[in-house]
């Protein structure tokens, strides 16, 4: 078994982790001053209002935890199978080693990539994109630099181990392959 911790946030994926919970706070904390402001004026307002600030709130920690729960909290290599471990109740992502067709160092990803489906850069960047240079992929990834390209059958999978040169030559080792690298 070979494992490897993700790389840490990098400076974009912080910027926005910070931004998002800055505007749920400043939104949410508005919204209180105004059912403050507003309850001696407006009662029923002021009673819609503390029931939006409890629906929204709610609705705001949802995301950060479903955000939080898609980051890769290891990429492991065990028993002839690549897995990115991600926390319960999303599913880690398998891929079999005899799949892997090609590996490639990415010195960055582009921000320019099309999101299908999935998170931007809440805790991490997670789901499926596509960009001209990659065509269509899988990211699960802490980090927009120095990441690790893995192509099998016709999908591919990015990832982003806290040392992608070492977790490559590891991969192309139990592959049999020699490195090109």
């Amino acid at each position: 078994m070979f494992s490897q911790e993700p790389a840490p946030l990098s400076g974009f994926i912080k910027f926005m982790t910070t931004f998002v919970f800055v505007m749920f706070a400043v939104m949410i904390v508005g919204f209180v001053f105004s059912i403050i402001l507003l309850s001696n004026q407006e009662p029923s307002f002021a009673v819609f209002m503390a029931i939006f600030v409890v629906v929204f709130g709610g609705l705001a920690a949802l995301t950060l935890w479903i955000c939080y729960r898609q980051k890769p909290h290891m990429y492991k290599i065990v028993n002839g199978e690549l897995i990115v471990e991600r926390a319960k109740p999303w599913k880690d992502i398998h891929v079999s080693l005899s799949e892997i067709k090609s590996l490639e160092i990415l010195p960055k990803i582009s921000l320019f990539s099309l999101r299908v489906w999935g998170n931007g850069g809440l805790f991490c960047v997670s789901g499926t994109f596509y960009s001209f240079k990659l065509g269509k992929y899988r990211a699960s990834v802490t980090s927009i630099r120095d990441l690790l390209l893995i192509r099998y059958g016709k999908k591919a999978l990015v990832i982003s181990p806290a040392e992608p040169v070492s977790f490559k030559l590891e991969l192309e080792r139990l592959m049999g392959l020699k490195s090109a690298s």
